[in-house]
């Protein structure tokens, strides 16, 4: 006989490997891997982001994404600003605001604005 016992969802842990690639002056892309102990279905993924120089809560952003998705596009982003980033999992249990899921923090720096078409006469 086979018993089964199936146990209630808890916090994921946090999303591994992120990593980030300015795409141009306003933005990034962000990958990472799913987290080695998901405990239970990813439902989404959060990214978090500030300018690297901002330290103030309010100024935190994110965007959310599917939970089968593992990259995300950052857009109207700051010319050649250091961003700070970091990605969460959410399920069920948790929402993707509680420290333990966090990602590392990675960092990127969107490219220079660029000084669009110079015509010479």
């Amino acid at each position: 006989n086979t018993v089964s016992h199936r146990t209630a969802e808890g916090n994921p842990g946090p999303p591994q490997n992120v990593t980030v690639k300015s795409l141009g002056p306003n933005n990034v892309s962000v990958s990472w891997s799913k987290p080695i102990n998901p405990f239970g279905i990813i439902d989404n993924y959060k990214v978090f982001y500030r300018a690297g120089t901002d330290r103030q809560k309010r100024s935190l952003k994110s965007e959310t994404v599917s939970g089968s998705d593992r990259t995300a596009i950052l857009n109207k982003l700051k010319p050649y600003t250091k961003y700070l980033i970091q990605v969460a999992a959410v399920n069920v249990v948790d929402r993707g605001d509680l420290e333990g899921t966090l990602s590392d923090k990675v960092s990127v720096r969107t490219n220079e604005s660029g000084m669009g078409t110079i015509r010479c006469d």
